[in-house]
């Protein structure tokens, strides 16, 4: 399939439900995602702004049977992670974890493929790369910011941490998203310089 068309049949569905937890597109990236799109050698597919949640890993490991306690998009009160009854099962683990923010973007070629990577090193995302090459030429990057904490709090019914613990590694979680939510607003002027450029 041509490559405008397939942009053009992904892109009417990205603001439906989706599979993804949280079943649709976190509003504090649509800014980001209508710069790329507007990109014609260019489009998204999935995307995260970064969250912050507690997490419970089950003593399998296994991704899918992993169950959200908390979740946020934005900067939380811990207090509010405070409250979360915190009732795991025997071998899980529970995580406070602030994770980063990422896209996958579909590239024409690889000369647009090149051109994001360029923007992506020059803004510090650092850990960004191809992931994938289709039949058709198109090229997947996976754009990955850098902010991310993980640390556990529970094992089984032992408690790791006090709620100071908590309270300090929320605020460091905290700080963190807003530093990946700043680099949503510099790329959005990135790609809206690159859209000037294209034309």
């Amino acid at each position: 399939m041509p490559f405008a068309e397939d942009k053009k049949r992904v892109l009417a569905k990205l603001f439906s439900p989706d599979k993804s937890k949280k079943g649709d597109v976190d509003k504090e990236i649509i800014p980001l995602l209508t710069a790329i799109n507007a990109i014609d050698v260019l489009y998204t597919t999935s995307s995260c702004s970064g969250r912050i949640v507690l997490l419970e890993e089950p003593a399998s490991k296994k991704k899918h049977e992993a169950r959200w306690l908390f979740v946020s998009h934005a900067v939380v009160d811990a207090q509010d992670l405070l409250n979360v009854e915190l009732s795991i099962d025997e071998g899980s683990t529970l995580y406070l974890r602030q994770e980063s923010a990422i896209l996958h973007v579909a590239c024409k070629d690889l000369d647009a493929a090149k051109k994001l990577l360029e923007l992506c090193r020059e803004e510090g995302l650092k850990h960004s790369g191809i992931v994938s090459f289709s039949k058709t030429g198109r090229i997947m990057v996976e754009m990955f910011f850098n902010e991310r904490m993980d640390a556990p709090v529970k094992v089984g019914k032992d408690k790791l941490v006090d709620d100071t613990y908590v309270v300090r590694a929320v605020a460091i979680a905290n700080e963190k998203l807003s530093t990946t939510h700043k680099k949503l607003a510099v790329l959005v002027r990135r790609f809206t310089t690159w859209k000037k450029q294209e034309q």
